[in-house]
């Protein structure tokens, strides 16, 4: 890692110019290939999903005092990413048991693209696009520079019930059982097994594909309980039902309540005043009558009333 390591070994020539040549110490020692260490390649992997690879660069020199050139970093970092499929492979066991349900995941992310990486519709746009500014990007001129990358996870988790003291308690329940002085809140369920895929070149229907096909591996008699959750996007719901359609297999449909809870607070700056106390109290009473069941009711009748829930 911080700097050149020489090794002399014994090398069996092979006969065949496209044949590579054998080296049996590579193995022992668990050389990689190139002259980068598994080390300083780990290092670089990190780096580079923190930031720019410029960035990655600078970090591994500063660490490491090893200079390692941008392109040689990027092949690096691809090189690290091509054993995603064989790491989950080694240990694909179909789990199964009371009380295990399967979940799946869905989401999308937009990633900043260069201007050649773009999807045509979306470079068309930015190449209409006109900016005020030639140093910088001014408020509301940042659109038309992303991809959308898609995101599957599925695991396995047991079934944890709660109540909605347990997920939301009042703010004085919140206190006490701080203190110590109150009930204690239900744990909630341990997601195990996880798998993931991502892409930022295939489309939604065709990731959401992908983690169905991880969820019927592990499920291939669709006997357990599916769940999969959402954050609202339709275009992903519409997949999600129609893949479960063609498959003949139910899904539950559970919308993700950190985003719910975002909504709410939007409609909150709606009826107060920033920084209004009152704000808070209205946010969690709406949100604990969206976990007993009665979201319908919530979104129709959401008002600025001044009545709140006590402990």
């Amino acid at each position: 890692m911080f700097g050149p390591v020489t090794v002399t070994r014994i090398a069996y020539r092979a006969a065949a110019k496209e044949t590579p040549n054998l080296h049996l110490v590579d193995r022992e020692l668990n050389l990689a290939d190139g002259a980068h260490s598994h080390t300083l390649r780990r290092e670089i992997a990190y780096e580079a999903t923190r930031g720019s690879f410029d960035e990655a660069v600078c970090a591994v020199e500063r660490s490491t005092g090893q200079k390692v050139g941008k392109r040689q970093a990027v092949e690096l970092a691809r090189s690290a990413a091509v054993d995603v499929e064989a790491f989950y492979a080694q240990a694909r066991l179909e789990m199964t048991g009371a009380g295990r349900i399967l979940v799946l995941q869905f989401d999308g992310k937009g990633i900043v693209m260069r201007p050649e990486g773009l999807r045509p519709a979306t470079a068309k746009a930015a190449g209409a696009r006109k900016n005020r500014l030639s140093t910088r990007l001014s408020p509301g001129e940042k659109s038309n520079r992303k991809r959308m990358a898609e995101i599957a996870v599925v695991h396995d988790a047991t079934v944890a019930p709660r109540t909605v003291d347990d997920v939301l308690p009042l703010r004085r329940r919140v206190g006490a059982q701080a203190a110590g002085r109150g009930p204690t809140r239900a744990p909630g369920p341990k997601a195990t097994g996880k798998w993931l895929t991502a892409s930022v070149v295939d489309d939604i229907a065709t990731v959401i594909a992908q983690g169905f096909d991880e969820a019927e591996r592990r499920d291939r008699h669709h006997q357990r309980t599916w769940v999969v959750l959402v954050d609202g996007n339709n275009t992903q719901i519409e997949a999600i039902r129609a893949e479960a359609a063609r498959r003949k297999v139910t899904v539950h449909l559970l919308l993700d309540f950190v985003h719910v809870t975002e909504y709410i607070w939007t409609a909150a700056w709606s009826f107060f005043e920033p920084g209004d106390p009152d704000a808070e109290r209205w946010v969690r009473t709406q949100l604990r009558q969206i976990l007993r069941g009665k979201a319908p009711a919530v979104a129709a009748g959401t008002e600025p009333v001044k009545q709140f829930e006590t402990s």
